[in-house]
């Protein structure tokens, strides 16, 4: 899959997924020799608890180093969204889905800059 990802990527293009947090080390190995300037945002189903999954974007032929974001919690005391899941997704919903993806506020609000 990565060397699809490779293959329909121009150069300077960017690349995205989404995939079980355990999953992380092979998704950097498989990803690091064609993709640079990779950013991992870990997303929590609650605070307290490990990642579930982790969206990883990089771009094609950079030499950038890697970047780890502040995690992305979906829910807060209960079964409630946070806030923040609850307003990124709603008022994202017509768009792309790697828009919605990296809208995530704390991806893009500085917490790990693009």
């Amino acid at each position: 899959w990565a060397r699809f990802m490779a293959r329909m990527v121009r150069p300077g293009g960017r690349a995205t997924l989404i995939h079980k947090a355990e999953a992380l080390a092979r998704i950097l190995d498989v990803m690091s020799p064609r993709f640079g300037a990779l950013r991992i945002l870990p997303i929590y189903a609650r605070n307290a608890d490990c990642a579930i999954r982790v969206i990883v974007e990089g771009i094609k032929g950079s030499r950038a180093p890697l970047q780890v974001c502040t995690g992305f919690v979906l829910h807060g005391e209960g079964q409630e969204f946070t806030p923040a899941a609850t307003v990124d997704v709603a008022k994202r919903a017509l768009s792309r889905p790697a828009d919605i993806i990296f809208s995530i506020s704390s991806f893009q609000d500085g917490m790990c800059p693009a």
